[in-house]
């Protein structure tokens, strides 16, 4: 008895070996990674919303995949893949519509980034009034480059809305305005958070038509100026910072309102000029050009080493 127990065991153990050896049965399959996430409108649970899965990679982008959310707000998406932003990795993100605006949540390009919720926040609309609604400005960007044609200027605005519903314009309307200096000429609308379609300049005014969510949102132009020497920036009341490059070589400025703080390099051999203030003084900054650093005449220089050498020598 104890001689077939024992061969038993042996016919067992070796079994278990060849399972081993052999891996994972071929019916088996790796995990997919999931993407969990959470939507919420206005701060509250948003269930039976459509969740829209979107991947971005380098040869191929667009929806993949839509799921609706359960009541309490939750969805998950099975991924094909890992998430990876290198050139061959996919980048995935997820959407929803709510009254008629489209809201995204934030790119997952890191494996690590799976394990926390992902969140995608909506927001009831209201309508902005018809100049647009009174948004204060979080930062102001300006940086100005020397161009065969005047001074190319990228002005950047970060609008802070702090409120609990998505502006949008009323017909005819606009969502928000802000003058430009009265030196621009040839503005180029577009960038940031807001679409080149939804943004025009008219009347020296930038002026704003597409939804503005809650949140900082940042919207970017470029246009020119024949001279920094007098350039007048208006700036909304309330503006928190402002911030104004210039890059070198350039002439000696002067900013009222802004003072010149320390030198930056974006790149290797690629310097701006800083000149900074939180908040700004006022409701604009004029640039001038500044007087050039005192120069010792080179006369007044050889009278003084002649001097300190004869103090020295009689030392």
């Amino acid at each position: 008895m104890s001689r077939g127990l024992h061969g038993t065991g042996l016919l067992v153990a070796a079994v278990v070996a060849a399972v081993v050896a052999a891996g994972p049965l071929s019916g088996q399959q790796e995990a997919r990674p999931e993407l969990r996430g959470e939507v919420t409108r206005g701060g509250e649970i948003l269930p039976g919303a459509e969740i829209v899965l979107h991947r971005v990679s380098a040869t191929q982008a667009g929806e993949i995949d839509t799921v609706q959310a359960d009541g309490a707000g939750r969805f998950l998406f099975s991924l094909p893949s890992v998430p990876r932003e290198d050139q061959e990795g996919d980048v995935y993100f997820a959407s929803i519509r709510h009254d008629g605006i489209l809201y995204f949540g934030p790119a997952v390009s890191r494996a690590v980034q799976l394990d926390s919720l992902y969140a995608i926040r909506a927001y009831d609309t209201i309508v902005a009034p018809p100049e647009g609604a009174s948004l204060p400005v979080g930062v102001r960007y300006l940086i100005a480059e020397d161009a065969p044609e005047g001074w190319q200027i990228t002005d950047l605005f970060e609008i802070a809305h702090e409120g609990d519903h998505t502006f949008v314009a009323a017909p005819g309307g606009i969502t928000w305005s802000h003058p430009l200096p009265a030196a621009a000429r040839d503005p180029e609308v577009g960038g940031g958070d807001v679409s080149r379609d939804a943004a025009v300049v008219e009347d020296g005014m930038l002026r704003l038509s597409g939804p503005i969510s809650p949140g900082a949102r940042t919207f970017m132009l470029r246009y020119r100026a024949d001279s920094l020497d007098g350039l007048d920036v208006p700036l909304t009341p309330g503006t928190r910072g402002a911030e104004v490059l210039v890059r070198e070589p350039a002439p000696d400025l002067e900013i009222e309102g802004l003072p010149a703080v320390e030198t930056v390099e974006m790149q290797p051999g690629m310097t701006f000029r800083r000149y900074a203030a939180e908040p700004p003084q006022g409701d604009r900054f004029v640039v001038a050009a500044g007087d050039p650093p005192a120069r010792i005449p080179m006369e007044w220089l050889a009278v003084g080493l002649g001097l300190l050498l004869a103090v020295a020598g009689l030392y």
